[in-house]
């Protein structure tokens, strides 16, 4: 699973990176938001994006549609010390998928982290499979196939 983390705070980011060793994730952190926009420029696009909210005096979350737009498949987790019920919503409605206050356990992040990626491949599994009857083509792997899919 690819995951993008955006996170300015060089602590956390270290302390995160530690931690998300134990994981089989192909892992990229950026530390501002010109840098996330030149790393979701380069293919293949995240399967989950974490975002810090509030980065350099900006809010990631202004940002986000045009992200959105760019990788629609994209899961995106905010991480923010913007912990109120209306920052939260505000977020879910631009387009998050889910929304974790800090501070925060990070076994908590992994298993949300997890949790979007299945949905991830989940989601693009099912865009890639065409059935019609027992006719199966995988857009992917431009193959077809009567019956099942090998």
């Amino acid at each position: 699973m690819k995951v993008t983390v955006l996170e300015d705070d060089s602590r956390l980011r270290s302390f995160l990176k530690t931690s998300f060793v134990r994981n089989d994730w192909d892992i990229t952190f950026c530390s501002a938001i010109d840098e996330l926009e030149t790393s979701l420029m380069t293919p293949p696009s995240p399967d989950v994006l974490i975002l810090d909210r509030m980065i350099a005096g900006a809010d990631s979350l202004h940002s986000l549609p045009s992200w959105k737009k760019q990788s629609p498949h994209t899961r995106v987790i905010f991480l923010s010390a913007l912990d109120s019920t209306d920052e939260k919503v505000k977020a879910l409605n631009a387009g998050a998928d889910d929304y974790l206050a800090k501070p925060f356990s990070v076994s908590e992040l992994e298993a949300r982290v997890e949790a979007l990626g299945r949905r991830q491949a989940s989601a693009t599994q099912e865009s890639v499979i065409i059935q019609l009857g027992e006719l199966k083509i995988d857009r992917l792997s431009h193959h077809a196939s009567i019956g099942k899919m090998r």
